[in-house]
């Protein structure tokens, strides 16, 4: 509905994504003062514009992470893409690095995700592969992963623990990792018997009448990648995911504006990651939020460039 309504009055794509990473940027600094300052770590506040249930208390502790907050996560993925390319692209520029690295420090420290931190290092390598020549700009941004593993690591030793131990099987202490280990056990013999489509999606009620019900509480077909995407609809589902990607990457084609171009590519990019290996439940809950909020010119009839209107001067 959301993505209907920014279609038929057509909302100007930049404006949006301008009050977009506005509210994100205000969500960060926020979360960063009650984290740190006040010691919030208990509240996650659903994603905005797509729940009811806008503050929900639940714990945010594990013994891996340790205590982090998420506030309106789903849609921090549009800043994080939006602002890593930015700083990318002019570094030395204080409306690029500033905003990147307050983001950054939300993401690492604060709301503490794996899949986001393991989207923006694939997104990262695709831009930095896509660099040519030798310059000293790409000699910079080469040594960016390299400074920023030495300093994560003089700032929390045991960073990377909440990486390697999904490595660590059924021996981890992390029980997101463990739930993931036991979803994926119990899907392999269906993707085994029905590679081609799957079981479906059930129910979108997942939780009443849907996997809950057949596989029991602790069993999220969302967060297992690419075993989700083959146990929900098969390799027909992943084929239909690329298709997707490649209808619309070739829409990207027709935008006139470079800027915006370039960010729906690798947010297309992004999203593909997720979509189809990190986070496959993208278009059965809230997180279908970012079609409407990020491709909605790509499924115009029209031109695409409907959807940007000229600055005034």
């Amino acid at each position: 509905m959301f993505g209907f309504i920014l279609y038929q009055t057509e909302y100007d794509y930049k404006l949006l994504l301008k009050q977009i990473n506005q509210l994100n940027l205000w969500i960060a600094a926020i979360s960063i003062i009650a984290f740190f300052f006040f010691g919030i770590n208990h509240i996650t506040i659903q994603p905005f514009i797509t729940s009811t249930n806008l503050i929900e208390a639940t714990a945010n502790v594990d013994t891996i992470k340790g205590a982090k907050l998420n506030a309106c996560s789903d849609l921090m993925i549009i800043s994080y893409i939006y602002y890593l390319i930015k700083f990318l692209d002019a570094p030395t520029l204080k409306k690029n690095w500033q905003p990147f690295l307050l983001l950054m420090f939300y993401l690492l420290f604060v709301s503490k995700g794996r899949q986001p931190q393991a989207t923006l290092a694939i997104v990262f390598a695709v831009y930095f592969i896509q660099m040519k020549g030798v310059s000293f700009k790409r000699m910079a941004i080469a040594l960016l992963p390299i400074l920023g593993i030495i300093i994560l690591t003089m700032i929390d030793e045991q960073f990377f623990d909440k990486f390697t131990t999904v490595f660590d099987g059924k021996n981890t202490r992390d029980s997101s990792t463990l739930a993931r280990i036991n979803s994926i056990n119990k899907v392999l013999p269906y993707i085994y018997d029905n590679f081609l489509l799957g079981f479906g999606n059930l129910s979108s009620r997942f939780r009443t009448f849907g996997f809950h019900t057949f596989f029991g509480h602790k069993f999220f077909i969302a967060d297992i990648g690419i075993f989700g995407t083959l146990a929900r609809g098969g390799i027909i589902l992943l084929f239909t995911y690329l298709g997707l990607y490649r209808a619309l990457y070739k829409k990207t084609n027709e935008v006139s504006d470079e800027e915006s171009r370039t960010f729906m590519r690798y947010m297309l990019l992004a999203f593909i990651v997720m979509l189809a290996f990190l986070c496959n439940d993208t278009l059965f809950s809230n997180n279908s939020i970012r079609i409407a909020l990020l491709f909605y010119p790509l499924f115009a009839l029209r031109s695409p460039n409907t959807f940007f209107h000229k600055e005034e001067e």
